[in-house]
């Protein structure tokens, strides 16, 4: 079960409850156009040092059970293997192998394809309306504002 609480553009609140066993884990999801802060809570567990025993455990949830989105929102793994274009000529610049966070933004690493421009490896920041253009999830493809020798 999920759904959001939006307080105009300035945070928007996120309650997401998963049956985990015999468990239920609670999210609540606290985000900005700069940050996102996750609370989460398993609810058969009190006890700090128990709960320790879970630390860097990955959790897997269906794709079916995360929450909807908005118009221009989307998860990232729904962008990799897009295929990125330039914007200004419509080049093709490779495709999107991963998405990782150095600190500052996010960057969407590019590997060259068969079709591709050149043979360039390229890390574009994630900065919607600046680098990243357009993103159109029906055709896979990612339209960047980005130099080619770059």
């Amino acid at each position: 079960m999920a759904f959001k609480i939006n307080s105009g553009s300035i945070l928007e609140i996120v309650f997401l409850r998963i049956l985990f066993s015999t468990s239920i884990i609670s999210f609540i999801l606290f985000k900005n156009h700069l940050s996102i802060l996750v609370i989460s809570k398993i609810s058969s567990i009190d006890n700090v040092d128990i709960l320790k025993s879970y630390t860097n455990l990955k959790l897997f949830i269906n794709k079916s059970e995360l929450p909807s989105l908005e118009k221009d929102e989307f998860y990232w793994h729904d962008l990799i293997g897009m295929h990125v274009l330039d914007c200004n000529n419509n080049d093709e610049l490779g495709d999107v192998i991963e998405i990782s966070n150095y600190g500052s933004n996010d960057l969407l690493e590019i590997s060259p394809s068969d079709s591709s421009v050149d043979s360039k490896k390229r890390q574009i920041p994630f900065v919607k309306k600046i680098f990243i253009i357009e993103i159109d999830l029906k055709n896979r493809k990612i339209l960047v504002d980005w130099p080619k020798d770059f």
